[in-house]
């Protein structure tokens, strides 16, 4: 039943961006992993490299076989990768000069960064309303899952800024460009 409905509720997205070609669902998520198209964008700034990957609906549905993603289209999700350039550290231990500051910066990173994070759409800030701090893997990457509130009238397609205003990364604020105008629909 949940598989029907999710070729249902894919069918129906569509036919609603029919402009471009149809995908396969395989090809959809490449599409979509590609910085080629736009949803995908790895930006460096200062001494850190964040990779931004906007995850429509019916992507988080192929990727976790849930229909239900494309039932709760209230918020739009993002996995936001912060990576310090050319050192073995991540963000936590990057120029640490002691625990005391690991430990603020794992509260920091924890709950407040999502106050210094929103998007602009259609001339409206958005705040990100959900974060997601993921443990560290071997890698240097810390990953964030963030959610931000789908504002009538905002972009459901089109363009999003992405602003991380954050005296972490001592930089004027960091903007991302997103582009969510061209999201091809999938064969069903």
């Amino acid at each position: 039943m949940k598989f029907r409905n999710l070729l249902l509720l894919i069918s129906l997205c569509s036919l609603i961006s029919s402009c471009n070609p149809k995908l396969e669902s395989k090809e959809f998520i490449e599409w979509v992993r590609d910085y080629e198209n736009g949803l995908h964008v790895r930006k460096t700034v200062s001494d850190f490299t964040l990779d931004l990957q906007y995850q429509p609906a019916a992507y988080l549905a192929l990727v976790n076989s849930d229909s239900s993603f494309l039932q709760d289209q209230k918020i739009d999700r993002y996995i936001l990768k912060v990576r310090p350039e050319g050192v073995n550290e991540d963000i936590i231990q990057y120029k640490a000069q002691s625990s005391d500051d690991i430990q603020k910066r794992i509260y920091y990173f924890s709950y407040l960064f999502q106050n210094d994070i929103y998007l602009l759409e259609g001339g409206r800030k958005i705040p990100c309303v959900l974060l997601h701090f993921e443990p560290s893997d071997l890698s240097n990457d810390r990953t964030f899952v963030l959610g931000f509130e789908k504002v009538e009238g905002g972009s459901s397609g089109g363009e999003s800024l992405f602003v991380v205003d954050s005296p972490f990364f001592n930089a004027l604020p960091i903007k991302i460009k997103v582009s969510k105008d061209r999201i091809p629909p999938i064969k069903v």
